[in-house]
């Protein structure tokens, strides 16, 4: 977010303006850091929703205090995340509300994103 507002304040008017075209301009580079085509659909933009690697190399394994779970898979299967998304799917609604699941792959992309529906 941090990233998001400084380029924004780049693009400000010396009036504290924000010109319509380069606001835009700067959300969709931002949308699409993110894997979200902004032509597309809300359902087709969670689909591509992922972690840019800068920001998934911040993220760090939970601590004995907080809930958290880390799985590592490897494998040589050729659709990992296609085919194991319906066990992430069940393994998400099966440990409740405000759970969720990311997948990255090697280079520390996140490649899909599982969120508990919501209630």
């Amino acid at each position: 977010m941090l990233g998001l507002f400084t380029r924004i304040k780049q693009v400000e008017a010396d009036d504290g303006s924000w010109s319509a075209g380069d606001t835009v301009d700067v959300l969709s580079l931002w949308f699409a850091e993110f894997g979200i085509d902004v032509d597309a659909d809300v359902v087709a933009a969670a689909r591509s929703l992922r972690t840019p690697a800068r920001l998934a190399s911040t993220l760090t394994a939970p601590t004995a205090d907080e809930p958290g779970l880390i799985v590592h898979v490897r494998t040589d299967n050729s659709r990992p995340v296609a085919d194991a998304h319906p066990y992430l799917v069940a393994l998400v609604r099966g440990l409740g509300g405000q759970s969720s699941a990311m997948v990255f792959d090697t280079t520390g992309d996140q490649i899909a994103h599982v969120v508990h529906p919501a209630d």
